[in-house]
């Protein structure tokens, strides 16, 4: 319990600083060639004992093909965690999240879906807004609003699109992440020890 609590104030403490980066347009990244399944993996791996407590199966899918990414691996990592919490809060216990990678084109696409409550139509619009909180959790718990709006800024930083999309309530969510991948001759170039984040 100490832990999770902890952990719940070290990410309010990150969203409010991360907010007022937002505000006077300080939120930056730095980027290196790395390996988006290291990054997954370390998101996965954080929330798993938080879904294993609630009893909601993750589950991570990797397709071969993946190029490394010209990324900043925290805040590539950041992206990620806010998404997973922000699913697993609104998935009840014996749901799942499904986390998937796969290359398409010169791009690599994330989805993460979950069977949690599902997001109303009129709310869909408005879900990356700063301090937008949905409906209830599962748990009873709430953050600032601030994970997804962090999140898209991030991924716009790193030159890519992110997309919420939800058939209704009670039907789940799907973020669909989008992130370019470096070309196949910049990704031979790159060492193994290079691409795989440290």
């Amino acid at each position: 319990m100490i832990q999770r609590n902890a952990f719940s104030l070290l990410k309010l403490v990150e969203e409010l600083l991360d907010a007022a980066r937002l505000t006077s347009n300080t939120l930056s990244i730095e980027t290196l060639p790395v390996s988006i399944v290291e990054i997954l993996r370390s998101a996965v791996d954080t929330l798993r004992p938080a879904a294993d407590r609630k009893h909601v199966s993750l589950q991570l899918t990797i397709s071969p093909g993946l190029r490394p990414l010209s990324a900043d691996a925290d805040r590539l990592r950041q992206v990620f965690l806010n998404v997973l919490s922000n699913a697993l809060k609104f998935t009840a216990g014996g749901g799942a999240i499904d986390v998937s990678a796969f290359p398409c084109a010169d791009t690599l696409q994330v989805s993460i879906r979950d069977t949690g409550t599902g997001i109303p139509a009129e709310v869909l619009p408005h879900v990356f807004d700063r301090f937008r909180q949905g409906a209830d959790s599962t748990t009873g718990q709430h953050g600032l609003g601030l994970g997804l709006t962090i999140a898209r800024v991030l991924v716009e930083l790193h030159g890519g699109t992110i997309q919420v999309a939800s058939p209704g309530e009670g039907c789940g969510t799907t973020c669909t992440i989008e992130l370019p991948m470096l070309t196949s001759a910049a990704a031979e170039a790159v060492t193994p020890a290079a691409s795989v984040e440290g």
